[in-house]
């Protein structure tokens, strides 16, 4: 689990320990109302998907989230992508919002997310307008094996020219990149050992940022799993995805000063709040460890039983 651990550090900025609880029990329960939903269009449609990463890790170790971690992963077979893509669009309920190049304008990233639209993660660094609780939801491609490193060296270069397309990194910043991961290079090289290679194993490539893979001989048919009380579908063999991802000791919880988390806080937003009253309950921070801000249930209760159902106040 090392290499994975050393990636956490890199990209996930906070650690787990620091983290106010509520956050966690907030970011958890958001992130089970957008499954729900999202598993209500999957099956009314009969499309497939898998639970993976730090999901289905939890749901083979735990049963359920392991605690630091701040989303849910999914991912769904390729060809049934752009149908996913479609029904979530058309069917999602209006509180959660898809996330991808038909609902925001300068999106770059290789997957789509389910967004909830009464909550605002913090930090939250990227140009989109909707930034709230997330689940994420990946495309599996079949690939033979010989293929991985070139396809991975594609994405980084086809993700880096999508950032540049859409403005969010300047033409110098992209040949930077390009350059220091050596990428030009690599898919000149990977394509050439690819031409040549025999070996045609076929493989599952879940196209997130950190490309985790599976043998196609370990993917069917699909189990299911516990999670937070929920029967999910994954893969076959999920013990071997999970030695492929974290390594060998996939197993083992990481010590506690090692466990990071990408978030520091949520601003939660009152839901249907009445357009007078808007200003006054809109804006609730959760761990804000500067001014120690925690939004407990009772309180949010509370608020939203005195702004939307008093009749008084709401005539006024």
């Amino acid at each position: 689990m090392e290499n994975y651990l050393e990636l956490s550090r890199r990209y996930k900025k906070f650690k787990f320990n620091e983290i106010q609880p509520e956050i966690l029990e907030y970011l958890h329960k958001t992130d089970l109302e957008i499954l729900k939903e999202i598993l209500k269009i999957f099956n009314a449609h009969n499309l497939r998907y898998v639970i993976v990463g730090g999901t289905l890790l939890g749901a083979v170790t735990r049963g359920g989230f392991i605690p630091w971690d701040d989303d849910i992963d999914i991912a769904v077979f390729e060809e049934d992508y752009q149908d996913v893509k479609k029904y979530i669009l058309k069917e999602l309920p209006k509180k959660f919002i898809l996330q991808c190049e038909e609902t925001e304008p300068k999106y770059y990233h290789e997957w789509i997310k389910a967004i909830d639209l009464n909550s605002e993660v913090i930090p939250s660094n990227n140009p989109y307008s909707a930034k709230g609780v997330w689940v994420d939801i990946y495309k599996m491609t079949l690939i033979k094996r010989k293929e991985i490193e070139l396809l991975k060296a594609k994405q980084h270069k086809n993700y880096l020219l999508k950032r540049f397309q859409v403005g969010d990194i300047t033409e110098q910043e992209l040949n930077k990149r390009i350059k220091e991961n050596k990428l030009e290079e690599k898919i000149e090289q990977e394509t050439l050992k690819a031409a040549v290679s025999k070996d045609n194993e076929e493989i599952y490539l879940i196209c997130s940022a950190s490309k985790p893979f599976i043998e196609k001989q370990y993917v069917f048919p699909l189990q299911k799993y516990n999670f937070e009380g929920l029967k999910l579908t994954s893969f076959n063999d999920a013990e071997t995805y999970l030695l492929n991802h974290y390594g060998n000791g996939w197993k083992n919880l990481p010590l506690e000063e090692d466990r990071y988390i990408s978030i520091k806080s949520v601003k939660v937003v009152s839901p249907a709040a009445p357009p007078h009253v808007q200003n006054q309950i809109n804006y609730f921070v959760i761990g804000d460890s500067k001014k120690n801000i925690v939004i407990l249930k009772k309180y949010q209760t509370m608020c939203i039983k005195k702004f939307l159902y008093n009749e008084n106040l709401l005539a006024a």
